[in-house]
């Protein structure tokens, strides 16, 4: 059933593919595979419970008649007493109760041991270690006062033999903003996902503020991270609740109003039929690629944080929203320190300093500017998007 149940998902959820790839008789007979397979176990054990169940249910009438026919004999013979009879046929009955409810008990427990396996897929996950002491309240807020500083940070998957990042190094500034440039597969989110650390970094290697990140709570570090990804995350609920998200109490925040102007949604949220109180459907299928990234831009920027890191956030959007949206980043943004991941050069023009990143290691940096001069991928990937193309 669980295995019918993911390949229903994933049909329904890929529906537009398949009529667009004319692909229907594949997907019946992807979805029939799981379906006969369940039939044939179906139809076994109801073979098996038409010929057991009746034995089990009939147990008790078998055995008061063998009683009876036995017991009876022994009674004639005058070798059994009449209550010693009636003795008898009680236990039988005792007995037979227990027997009976065997079947049912088995039958639970197959059941229960399917249950208990999907379970356990889920309760023997490794579990996080445990947390280092939280910092009260002024250290968290404090947090990022001096930027954040990577010192050849290297990480390799543990699956792969070669390493993803090659000491990177770079530091933010309050009130700077970085921007790293690379190709599709160069190690930009795994920077991102060490930064944030969803992934583990080894001590000595990230720092905020001088103190090394691995004495830091994950908690304490990620209150203070924001990371908009490309394919943003939406809950089955309305525009306003995705974007206050938890935070419409706090009192740094803004009016959703301004929250969707800066994200450049507010004309568009206008036009819903319910605006703001419009359903978005699960995770935002209601919405279109670009829509679910300026909503989620208009949730970030709905309240402050001291650390954003925007990983391609606006690789669905046309040129004039990219524009607009990149003045309200580069203006309105309230963080302390800002990351911008990107495989488009024009996304970058106006911040501080740029990292190009090739196969995990960084291959020039400097501001836009400079790179223009001193790195040829960098100045042949900017020409060729200004020009419309891709590299």
């Amino acid at each position: 059933l669980q295995t019918l149940s993911s390949q229903t998902v994933g049909i329904l959820s890929g529906i537009e593919e398949i009529k667009s790839y004319q692909v229907q008789a594949w997907a019946i007979a992807e979805f029939e595979a799981p379906n006969k397979a369940i039939l044939q176990r179906s139809l076994t054990l109801a073979r098996i419970r038409t010929l057991v169940l009746p034995v089990i249910t009939y147990t008790d009438r078998i055995m008061k008649v063998m009683i009876l026919a036995i017991g009876g004999t022994y009674l004639i013979n005058q070798q059994l007493s009449i209550g010693e009879l009636t003795a008898f046929l009680a236990y039988a009955t005792l007995l037979a109760m227990p027997f009976i409810s065997m079947g049912m008990v088995f039958s639970a427990y197959q059941t229960g041991m399917v249950s208990l396996e999907s379970m356990r897929n889920i309760l023997d996950q490794p579990v996080e270690e445990q947390e280092r002491q939280h910092l009260d309240a002024p250290e968290r807020i404090g947090l990022f006062r001096q930027g954040i500083e990577v010192r050849n940070l290297s990480y390799r998957y543990p699956d792969n033999e070669l390493a993803t990042l090659k000491n990177i190094s770079f530091s933010i500034a309050p009130g700077q903003t970085l921007g790293i440039l690379g190709k599709v597969g160069s190690g930009k989110s795994t920077l991102v996902n060490c930064l944030n650390r969803y992934l583990d970094v080894e001590a000595g290697q990230l720092f905020i503020d001088g103190r090394d990140v691995t004495t830091l709570s994950k908690s304490d570090l990620r209150s203070a991270v924001r990371t908009i990804t490309q394919e943003p995350f939406l809950f089955s609920d309305t525009v306003a609740n995705n974007i206050r998200f938890g935070a419409a109490e706090r009192s740094e925040a803004l009016s959703l109003e301004t929250a969707l102007r800066q994200g450049d949604m507010l004309d568009e949220v206008n036009l819903f039929p319910e605006r703001e109180n419009t359903l978005v459907g699960e995770k935002g299928i209601l919405l279109s690629g670009g829509q679910k990234q300026r909503l989620s831009l208009a949730r970030a920027m709905y309240t402050p944080s001291k650390l954003m890191i925007l990983d391609n956030v606006l690789s669905a959007v046309d040129n004039k929203t990219e524009r607009y949206l990149l003045d309200q980043i580069f203006n309105k943004l309230r963080s302390d320190c800002t990351l911008i991941v990107s495989h488009r050069a024009s996304v970058l023009e106006k911040v501080d300093h740029i990292l190009v990143l090739q196969d995990g290691e960084v291959v020039a940096q400097g501001s836009h500017q400079q790179l223009l001069q001193s790195s040829d991928f960098y100045r042949e990937t900017f020409e060729l998007q200004r020009e419309g193309g891709e590299p």
